[in-house]
């Protein structure tokens, strides 16, 4: 095929079935950080537990997603079954996520802190492992909804929606545990909890089983002598050969170490430097700041799907990179207790960011995975799914280890409440503004490297139909 062959006109999603997927994003982005935005002022804040220690204990399930998200890749990729390969995951899925979220936020208040540290790496190992049941066959749902360039980041697109409603929802969590109307603030946190693992994970989770067709529904057989392919490790390591699956991978890691590290670190900023020590002011002032970064994400949304049809994800990717390098910078500037309504101006810049994570490098898996068929005559989206679900999970981790650890670096100690040393406060400013414009400056030097364009993509799509048809 040539290589300037045209973008087929779009195979359509019905709005039916890109809702019913959207959905999903909700649930995805609650369990990715949902936990870690309540375990900090619930297990840290108000239980007083040592931030590295929390740190390390958040960091260990993600060690086990290592070798569970990638095993659940391979089985989902593998399985057959009257309902298909991915929703019978999806559907049982959600209800243990419901359960397990729930429990992670009724630990006893009287045990001791190792007690209850072992409390959250019990529940939240669970948390993780039903999150990986569930999450790793939805996301591999999404990479074969449809076969076009463009209509898989217009897919992505409706998800990316929710996972900013999501954004928008789980910063409140602790604000609402805070209301008069609970008899504690734990007593609030566990409601709060069964209510969003109810409709969050339980419903939200389950609706993209019922309602979302498979186009893979049945696994596609290797190709003759190529059998030996099918196996685990080998699937593990076909994934990892591809040059442009490394390039993502690459670029996850740093996306999410960078938001995680920002959106640990700027709770205390906000707490201990703009309001002196004050939880439930700063509380507020971080929902606030976490509903601004929802509304730039919706906001930014269709800029860059429309950027993405108008040159090619790459670009689009170039263009939201260069923004945050700027916005890092900024917020040392931001961040000012002597005006707190700067605050919301961070998101401008920092926001769109996440757009990136959430529809374009989805996107650009979808399209890899066509050209892991046309390589090895297999579907792996699985396997794909499986690798980017634990990366970023792995981020989130080390993005809170990595919190834990710089806090304790400056001299933060909690006990001292808003009289932080003046040292303290600058080292954490620093971390801030550092490592959200240093990761971009790296994405930009490595994003190069990815050539997977949309005219590669509709030849690999041409190639693949010709062998085995239109599905």
């Amino acid at each position: 095929m040539s290589s300037h062959a045209e973008v087929r006109t779009p195979d359509h999603i019905s709005w039916r079935e890109r809702l019913a997927y959207g959905v999903g994003g909700l649930p995805v982005q609650f369990g990715e950080a949902g936990v870690k935005t309540l375990a900090v002022p619930v297990y840290q804040m108000t239980l007083m537990i040592d931030p590295a220690l929390l740190g390390l204990v958040m960091a260990i399930p993600r060690l086990i997603d290592a070798f569970t998200d990638p095993l659940m890749g391979h089985i989902s990729d593998r399985t057959q079954s009257r309902w298909g390969r991915r929703r019978p995951y999806i559907m049982v899925g959600a209800w243990l996520n419901a359960v397990a979220f729930a429990s992670i936020w009724f630990v006893p208040e009287a045990w001791s802190q190792n007690g209850q540290l072992g409390w959250f790496l019990a529940t939240s190992t669970v948390f993780f492992l039903c999150n990986t049941v569930w999450g790793v066959p939805y996301q591999s749902l999404g990479y074969e909804i449809t076969p076009d360039y463009h209509e898989r980041t217009r897919v992505m697109s409706v998800q990316a929606v929710f996972i900013k409603v999501a954004g928008f929802g789980y910063q409140w969590m602790f604000p609402l545990a805070q209301l008069a109307f609970f008899a504690s603030v734990m007593q609030g946190v566990r409601f709060v909890g069964i209510v969003a693992g109810l409709f969050v994970f339980g419903l939200g989770g389950s609706l993209p089983a019922l309602v979302v067709r498979e186009r893979f529904a049945r696994r596609i057989e290797p190709r003759a002598g190529n059998a030996e392919s099918t196996g685990f490790w080998s699937s593990c390591w076909a994934v990892w050969q591809n040059r442009g699956m490394r390039v993502l991978a690459t670029l996850t890691i740093l996306q999410v170490i960078a938001g995680m590290l920002s959106g640990a670190l700027d709770f205390y900023l906000i707490v201990y430097y703009m309001f002196g020590g004050d939880l439930v002011q700063g509380a507020v002032w971080k929902g606030i700041l976490s509903s601004c970064y929802a509304v730039v994400g919706f906001a930014a949304i269709w800029p860059a799907a429309w950027l993405s049809r108008r040159l090619d994800k790459r670009s689009a990717l170039a263009v939201i990179y260069s923004m945050a390098a700027v916005g890092g910078l900024l917020k040392w500037v931001f961040f000012n207790p002597q005006y707190p309504w700067l605050l919301v101006f961070d998101p401008l810049l920092c926001g769109p960011v996440y757009v990136g994570l959430s529809v374009l490098l989805p996107s650009m898996i979808a399209d890899i995975c066509d050209e892991d068929e046309l390589r090895g005559g297999l579907r792996r989206e699985g396997m794909f799914g499986a690798v980017l679900s634990w990366l970023r999970k792995t981020g989130w981790s080390l993005g809170l280890l990595g919190s834990g650890l710089a806090l304790n670096l400056v001299g933060f100690d909690a006990t001292l409440k808003g009289n932080q040393a003046p040292e303290t406060i600058t080292g954490i400013r620093l971390f801030m503004a550092l490592t959200t414009s240093l990761t971009s400056v790296a994405a930009l030097l490595i994003l190069p490297l990815y050539r997977l364009d949309k005219r590669r993509a509709a030849d690999i799509r041409a190639e693949l139909e010709a062998r085995r048809g239109a599905v």
